[in-house]
């Protein structure tokens, strides 16, 4: 998934709770495993609120700073981090992992090997899995 956000021309986030931008920062969007290689992997991303209603007038959020002051309230991801997390820390990659929830283990592994730059098949973790 991680390479499929990467290579699109725009990811588009439905943060569901968020009525405005200033509160963009509450969603819990932030906290979910699988979005934070939405947020990190696509060069532009489009934020849309409640009602499908956008939340700034810019073409890619992920490039105004109003948008990346709410995602480091909501992650502690700098914009700097935003720009670049493969030439940040494993460290501090791991800080941001550790904020996400998901609901079976597996799943936080695939939602973080892109961010780690790990290419991992699904049919290795299979099959690794039945060995042990």
């Amino acid at each position: 998934m991680y390479n499929w956000y990467e290579g699109a021309s725009l990811c588009i986030a439905y943060l569901a709770e968020t009525t405005s931008l200033s509160d963009m920062h509450n969603d819990p969007w932030f906290t979910r495993g699988w979005t934070l290689q939405e947020l990190l992997a696509p060069r532009h991303i489009k934020f849309y609120g409640q009602d499908w209603t956008q939340l700034t007038k810019f073409s890619n959020d992920k490039k105004n700073y109003d948008v990346q002051h709410q995602i480091e309230l909501a992650t502690t991801i700098t914009s700097n981090e935003l720009e670049s997390h493969l030439l940040t820390r494993i460290s501090r990659r791991m800080q941001w992992a550790a904020r996400r929830r998901v609901t079976r283990a597996k799943d936080m592994v695939y939602s973080l090997t892109g961010i780690f730059d790990v290419d991992m098949s699904i049919a290795c973790a299979k099959a690794a899995k039945l060995r042990f």
